[in-house]
Order: C-alpha cells, then sequence, then structure tokens
C-alpha cells in the first residue's frame, strides 16, 4: 500500500445550532439537523477566491526507466500561474448567487466596497451572511458597516473550514469550467469565471446547502 500525506482541515469539536436570537451556532446534537433545515436557506454563503490563469496541478504517468526527462512524460509549466484574479462571491439556496473581481488586496475597506456593491443592493430582510474570520471580516470597522447596514451574520463560523462552506463546491466547479476555455489573459479568464459561475447548476447548489445541515 503507497503512502499518502495527510490533509489539513479545522478541528471541530461542537456542532452546529441557532442561539435563541434567531441566529446559527455550534451547539446543538446532530439528530436536531433536519429540524432546521428551512433556516439554512436563509443564508447567504459567501467566500473570496484566488483563480490562476494557468492551473499546475500534479499528473502521474506510467514511464519506461531513464525516460523522465522525455517530452512525452513532461508537464509544462507557467512560472506563478501567468497571472491570477481575486474574485468574491456568495450563494443561497435557490439559486441566487453574485459575483465580483476584486483589485488588489482585501483590507476592511476593500470587503466594506464589496459588501455595499455587490451583496447590499440584493440582501434581503431575513437573510443572514455567512463569512470566514478573516482580519478583514471580523475589523472593528467591517463590524459597525455590517451593524449600519442591518445586515444579520451567521454566529461562531470555525476558522480554518473550507469543507464547511458550500461556495467552495461553486468555487472548483468554476475554476474547471474555465479553465476548459484555455483563456489567454486574465480579462478572459474573469469571464470564462462569470460564465461558469452563474451557469452553475441550480440544484448543485441546492443540494449542497441541504447537505451542510450533516456536514458539521
Amino acid at each position: 500500500m503507497s503512502g499518502k500525506l495527510c490533509v489539513y482541515k479545522g478541528y471541530h469539536t461542537e456542532h452546529e445550532s441557532w442561539n435563541q436570537a434567531g441566529n446559527p451556532c455550534l451547539n446543538y446534537p446532530l439528530q436536531e439537523t433536519v429540524c432546521i433545515f428551512h433556516k439554512w436557506q436563509k443564508v447567504d454563503f459567501s467566500d473570496e477566491s484566488s483563480v490562476e490563469l494557468h492551473h499546475s496541478r500534479r499528473k502521474y504517468c506510467r514511464r519506461p526507466t531513464g525516460a523522465r526527462m522525455d517530452p512525452r512524460f513532461t508537464q509544462k509549466t507557467v512560472k506563478f500561474g501567468g497571472g491570477k484574479i481575486m474574485v468574491w462571491g456568495y450563494i443561497q439556496y435557490g439559486g441566487v448567487r453574485e459575483i465580483c473581481r476584486v483589485e488588489g488586496n482585501i483590507n476592511s475597506l476593500k470587503y466594506q466596497e464589496i459588501l455595499a456593491t455587490s451583496y447590499i443592493p440584493n440582501h434581503k430582510r431575513g437573510q443572514i451572511l455567512q463569512q470566514d474570520g478573516a482580519p478583514s471580516h471580523t475589523s472593528i470597522s467591517t463590524s459597525k458597516f455590517l451593524k449600519a447596514k442591518k445586515i444579520k451574520m451567521l454566529q461562531d463560523w470555525p476558522a480554518q473550514s473550507p469543507d464547511m462552506n458550500i461556495i467552495e463546491h461553486m468555487w472548483g466547479r468554476m475554476k474547471e469550467e474555465a479553465w476548459k476555455t484555455k483563456p489567454k489573459n486574465i480579462d478572459e479568464l474573469w469571464e470564462a469565471c462569470k460564465t461558469s459561475f452563474f451557469a452553475g447548476n441550480t440544484d448543485l447548489m441546492s443540494s449542497s446547502i441541504r447537505d451542510a445541515r450533516v456536514s458539521v
């Protein structure tokens, strides 16, 4: 049996629930998950993601001894991936989604600008925003901004838990479909990402949210 590297994954000791204020938190027994599915439908799952122009996923092949550098058994790569873009987006049950391209680093002010232009205009009363614990998401200024805009937040979301955020499924499929178009520059990459993101299967999104209730 061949050895394999361990996967790094955030350690979780509690389950997810809803507190008395009606917001999700992490402290319920697993058998109660079905009862709160309708509340998961109110959650907007959001995240940022980096997309390289040329992905360099490791491939495996069978080759004769001494043929390591034979062109038939080598994989071409581009230094630093040939450029990349940063995107932010959110999805919710039923297929509603939004994505935007982010220029530069995402600090608190940049994140608030993203929310103001790409999230708040579509936000409906009763919806709850999920975000991870990135500094730009949890800073004092961002917290004040969200409070001023009356945006309810998903509470106690664990750090280092990308497997719990169902938007990761969308990011993965978006990248695979975008790379299939073989974009020549980052602008073409962005257009391919947008097309793929909005063409994503609505049933897949909804089923992922249904499955989220038993993934913690």
